[in-house]
């Protein structure tokens, strides 16, 4: 072999060993071990019960779909086939997020209600969607009270399939205070550490709505996604995970 064969050989060799370099990065970078720890559930306040996925709809306004209406929160089994679907924030007014799995137009409104623990309605709108299936979220706007700290709010998403029945989620949140130590470790952490610090203190709404801010600011980041898939499947929602996030909500006009 003489000495052009030999270079070319060592070339070709080295391309190879970079590209199997550059491959074994790549699956490194796309793993991620962000996990959602739950909190047990205020059981003292009486157990936060709910519905995380909606019931099927063969109405003709929404069609039949694969996956149900879905509200991205942690959901536990509870006492005689009761479901718990509770999870805590240190937001004054957080954002919910759900899965639509709807064409929505406006003549297909959806409905956001918000109660505290006495069952008094703290705020109820229908909202114009007019998007593809997707997940979509909802921030409690400032013309709500702040959410009091170490109290229970029930909250309701509905989808008007028929006027009459619709397509609904409900679930609770509370928000809580951070403890001093956490906090501390917060003001430290980078972007990335702060959604791991929040799903691993058991506060899901911070992490879940952080992690999607995240993701929108930087959207060809591999190492978000694949944040984004672990902690979905840490709380059973893998299949909703590849969902586009889609806009929401023009608030209807007043009848």
């Amino acid at each position: 072999m003489n000495f052009s064969q030999s270079f070319k050989s060592l070339a070709i060799a080295f391309a190879l060993a970079s590209l199997a370099n550059l491959v074994a990065t790549f699956s490194v970078r796309a793993e991620s071990t962000l996990r959602y720890s739950p909190p047990p559930p205020p059981e003292d306040r009486g157990t936060p019960t709910g519905r995380s996925r909606g019931g099927a709809s063969r109405d003709p306004l929404c069609g039949i779909s694969g996956e149900p209406l879905t509200a991205l929160v942690p959901s536990t089994p509870g006492e005689r086939l009761l479901e718990i679907v509770w999870a805590r924030t240190v937001a004054d007014r957080p954002t919910f997020w759900f899965y639509v799995p709807y064409n929505l137009a406006p003549n297909l409104p959806v409905e956001f209600i918000l109660e505290d623990d006495g069952n008094n309605v703290l705020y109820q709108s229908k909202f114009e969607v007019e998007s593809s299936p997707g997940i979509v979220r909802f921030t409690l706007p400032d013309s709500v009270d702040p959410l009091e700290l170490d109290r229970l709010y029930r909250w309701s998403f509905k989808v008007y399939c028929h006027p009459t029945s619709p397509v609904f989620v409900r679930g609770w949140v509370e928000r809580i205070t951070l403890e001093s130590e956490l906090q501390g470790e917060l003001e430290t952490a980078t972007p990335r550490e702060q959604i791991a610090l929040f799903a691993a203190n058991g506060i899901w709404y911070d992490a879940i709505a952080n992690l999607a801010a995240l993701r929108h600011s930087q959207p060809e980041d591999t190492e978000l996604l694949a944040d984004w898939n672990s902690l979905l499947e840490s709380v059973g929602l893998q299949e909703i995970a590849s969902e586009p996030i889609v806009e929401c909500c023009t608030p209807a006009p007043s009848p």
